[in-house]
């Protein structure tokens, strides 16, 4: 898997898991109030939509972005997750058994995997930090 693979893929679940980098809808609901103009500016600005910045904004799993998770997002992942929610209750995404799934798609599956452990580990973290706990 090449680095900017685990960059898309990283980016790309935190965007979908995390209302924070759903700027398309925090602008929305921000105009109802502000305008969209203005919406669109200030969540760009918070957030680092299509700006590069100097210093890094986000750090996950190691990899430090310079912008907006959110101008990583790329429509396929919607795919790729769905199919690791099958692979999960043992659906292989191409006919066969496991070793027979071509490698690129396994090791996508595995990272998949390794982010959305580590994503649900850091929100139960946070979670028990401000007090509140699922049940």
């Amino acid at each position: 898997m090449t680095a900017y693979d685990k960059i898309t893929i990283s980016a790309n679940f935190y965007s979908i898991a995390s209302n924070k980098f759903q700027c398309s809808s925090q602008v929305s609901k921000l105009a109802e109030r502000i305008g969209y103009d203005k919406a669109k500016e200030r969540i760009s600005i918070t957030n680092g939509c299509g700006n590069l910045a100097e210093k890094h904004r986000y750090e996950i799993d190691g990899i430090r972005y310079h912008k907006c998770l959110c101008d990583y997002l790329n429509p396929y992942m919607g795919f790729l997750l769905e199919i690791h929610n099958q692979y999960d209750k043992g659906v292989m995404p191409f006919p066969g058994s496991l070793s027979e799934q071509p490698a690129k798609i396994i090791e996508i599956l595995n990272r998949i995997s390794a982010i959305k452990s580590d994503y649900l580990e850091y929100n139960t973290k946070e979670q028990e930090k401000n007090g509140r706990h699922n049940n």
